[in-house]
């Protein structure tokens, strides 16, 4: 701790402070329910999107797994793209706006 500072009382917390050992960073390990989740999750995604490209674009089909691994933790986000992309609005597409303010799901 190499700042000086002028007041004495300070100067006394920041001698103290070089004495407290750094604490070790936490490490966060997803658990074994939490990995099986995230992996339901990316399979019904994968599913999904496979499923998609069979629809509006089979060229891209072998593509699934290469883009799902390039948007790791975003496949919603990828699904709404590629809706956004393909499918006309007059056939239940939706434009960039719509999706900021889509309205709930009954």
């Amino acid at each position: 701790y190499n700042t000086l500072h002028h007041t004495a009382g300070l100067m006394e917390l920041a001698d103290e402070a070089e004495d407290v050992p750094e604490t070790p960073p936490i490490k966060y390990v997803r658990s074994p329910s939490a990995e099986r989740s995230r992996y339901r999750d990316v399979e019904m995604w994968r599913e999904r999107i496979v499923s998609f490209y069979q629809t509006w674009n089979p060229s891209k089909v072998l593509e699934v797994d290469e883009i799902l691994a390039a948007h790791r933790g975003a496949e919603a986000e990828v699904y709404a793209a590629m809706v956004e992309k393909y499918v006309p609005k007059d056939k239940g597409g939706f434009s960039s706006s719509r999706r900021k303010h889509r309205p709930p799901l009954s």
